[in-house]
């Protein structure tokens, strides 16, 4: 059994790597070689909130996105950098840069939680700006293929549907705000809003969309002890998660149409040398098929919140949400 992994508690670091220059996003490797990521949302005391984003994506996509980090593995992150400190002050080693960046953010306010060290991971915007900067359409084509492939578009839907849930507009726009720039073309997206966040990943040796970066700590919809009407309220704006209803269902299908064609404005055209050719690189039913995703995630949203609801001690708000969500 591996020592690190989303089942086991964090007990063994053998060492630490940063993956991300000034993010606190964190490869722990045990000596036994397992290993998982660690980050730190900004958000303190979000444990309730993020737990829920995640079983929410997990609920969706069936991906295991992460894990909230209970207090003792907190601690023994802790410890690691403690004994780093103690043995610079023992001897003549020089501590690892990573280790005092870990030490850092440990020391700033915010909740940690772990997930599986995705392998194969490529994002729209590595993969646009390879193809805009080096004429490199390796990104795009292997994006696009995983899309097409079977459940791909499909597991796309799944992830938009909890996004949806969970209120995280920083891959897609939910808010009818309209999406970001295209730096293709210059014109704005319809709903794409965030490209690096249009990911795909080997998930059990195939590459596939994947959930990761679900939790947003700006969301205003996260506290699942508060019902809607008294977030809404609060908020001034309607709940993301409405959308996901059976009435609006045609609403749903227009979505993904564009969604669709941003994802082709994003890459552009192929080049076809045959006449008549399709120049997309998604399929004719590709806005069919990430709709049927959406509606699979939405049963598979509505399913957790009835079971997690009839616990004893469920959250206040769930009620609120699977009365909308069935509405």
């Amino acid at each position: 059994m591996p020592s690190l992994s989303l089942t086991n508690s964090i007990a063994d670091i053998d060492s630490v790597k940063s993956l991300a220059s000034g993010h606190p996003v964190y490869l722990l490797t045990a000596i036994d070689k397992s290993r998982v990521v660690v980050k730190r949302e900004d958000k303190a005391n979000a444990q309730a909130s993020l737990g829920a984003n995640l079983n929410a994506m997990r609920a969706a996509t069936g991906q295991t996105t992460g894990t909230v980090l209970k207090n003792g593995e907190v601690l023994v992150l802790q410890d690691f950098v403690q004994e780093w400190t103690d043995l610079v002050a023992q001897t003549a080693i020089m501590e690892p840069l990573a280790v005092g960046q870990l030490r850092n953010d440990l020391a700033m306010p915010g909740t940690w939680y772990k997930m599986p060290k995705a392998a194969g991971i490529n994002d729209l915007d590595a993969a646009i700006t390879s193809l805009m900067v080096n004429q490199d359409k390796v990104g795009v084509r292997s994006i696009a293929k995983a899309l097409s492939a079977t459940d791909g578009l499909e597991t796309l839907g799944r992830v938009i549907a909890a996004d949806f849930y969970n209120g995280n507009d920083d891959r897609f726009a939910i808010d009818g705000g309209g999406g970001s720039q295209n730096q293709r073309t210059a014109a704005r997206f319809r709903v794409l809003f965030n490209i690096k966040n249009v990911l795909v990943m080997v998930d059990h040796g195939v590459l596939r969309p994947a959930g990761l970066d679900s939790f947003d700590s700006n969301s205003r919809y996260g506290d699942v002890d508060q019902t809607i009407p008294a977030l809404e309220a609060r908020t001034g704006s309607l709940w993301p998660g409405h959308k996901l209803a059976s009435v609006q269902s045609g609403w749903r299908k227009q979505y993904c149409k564009d969604v669709i064609a941003d994802l082709e404005d994003s890459w552009g055209p192929r080049n076809r040398k045959i006449i008549f050719s399709s120049k997309a690189r998604l399929p004719w039913n590709a806005d069919t098929r990430l709709y049927k995703g959406m509606s699979q995630g939405i049963d598979g949203i509505i399913a957790h919140v009835r079971f997690v609801g009839n616990r004893a001690n469920a959250p206040a708000g769930l009620a609120s949400r699977l009365q909308i969500l069935t509405s």
